[in-house]
């Protein structure tokens, strides 16, 4: 039951997902998603060399042909391994464009996916009390259940901030699905009996969240685990707190493998501190209350160019209406 539904919810995403960027599904070999300004240009071509380099022996981690003769350090590339994968693999049968727009679109209906799965599970298992049966279970809510899943991914893949990303070429970014498997594995850590499976499944997560920015790790995986550690604190679920503190240790540890090269790099160049791009890639406090200026009904409104001036592509930050009232 949970992989028929979940395989259907998938297909429908990605239904919605083709839809939204039309006419991107007549020009997939033509086009690349995103505005042109926007970073999908150097996405593609990440992806390009990391097939390149694999089909010729190269460092893929070193882009030799960039700053000739010297080339550019490349560990970045290292760290974010799903901003770039399947696209790369793809490229090997598929045109650039097609392998890089494909993996974009299977991006946004997982995202969905990921969080229908969670919703259906904490929803059903709560009506049901029963989490061990919580995908099989069909009651007379069972309908209202699954539209209430449904929506729930369907806000996440959607929402504001993720279409900014979409149109900056913000691949990894993107990659938001394994913060829902995170989710999933930290809540069954809590279940009665508890299983030890769930502590590789919540450190997988853990690390699928970082996969597709190495930022995650500050911005979502410390904030989440931080709080359901302090849920297990307050109701002096002892067990569930060792087993999520331990669940995050196997995650850092496996993190650090992506992480450290990157420091290493990063400590070793002055090219960040000379950047002096603090002020113009910076968010306004006001964005997260702020629709684009694009936006057909409130795009009008003065204040969308006084918060975002001209940038959408690092500036956004607005949850909109429905993700707001749901939160």
């Amino acid at each position: 039951m949970i992989r028929r539904s979940l395989l259907i919810a998938f297909g429908v995403y990605l239904l919605i997902a083709l839809v939204i960027t039309y006419p991107l599904i007549l020009n997939l070999s033509t086009s690349l998603i995103g505005y042109v300004h926007g970073d999908a240009y150097e996405m593609a071509h990440h992806i390009w060399w990391i097939k390149h380099a694999l089909q010729t022996g190269q460092n893929p981690f070193f882009a030799a042909n960039l700053a000739y003769p010297d080339g550019i350090n490349g560990m970045t590339l290292w760290a974010h391994p799903l901003q770039f994968f399947p696209a790369w693999l793809l490229a090997y049968v598929l045109p650039l464009p097609v392998a890089a727009n494909i993996t974009v679109l299977i991006t946004l209906a997982l995202n969905g996916t990921a969080v229908f799965g969670l919703a259906r599970y904490l929803l059903t298992a709560e009506n049901t009390k029963n989490a061990e049966d919580e995908f099989s279970v069909l009651s007379p809510q069972s309908s209202v259940l699954l539209f209430a899943s449904f929506l729930a991914g369907l806000v996440f893949m959607l929402y504001p901030t993720m279409q900014g990303h979409l149109g900056a070429g913000h691949a990894g970014l993107m990659v938001q699905w394994g913060v829902p498997i995170y989710v999933y594995g930290l809540f069954k850590l809590a279940e009665k009996p508890q299983r030890a499976v769930y502590i590789a499944l919540a450190a997988l997560g853990f690390v699928l969240c970082s996969g597709g920015h190495i930022l995650q790790l500050i911005y979502v995986v410390l904030p989440l685990t931080v709080v359901i550690a302090l849920a297990h604190l307050l109701r002096r679920d002892w067990q569930a707190l060792i087993r999520t503190v331990i669940a995050a240790l196997i995650g850092s540890a496996i993190m650090l493998v992506f992480v450290l090269p990157v420091l290493s790099a990063t400590v070793s160049t002055s090219a960040y501190e000379e950047s002096g791009d603090t002020v113009r890639y910076s968010a306004d406090l006001l964005a997260v209350v702020t629709p684009s200026f694009n936006h057909p009904l409130f795009g009008q409104l003065d204040f969308t160019h006084r918060v975002l001036g001209i940038n959408l592509d690092e500036g956004a930050l607005y949850v909109g209406v429905i993700g707001a009232l749901l939160s």
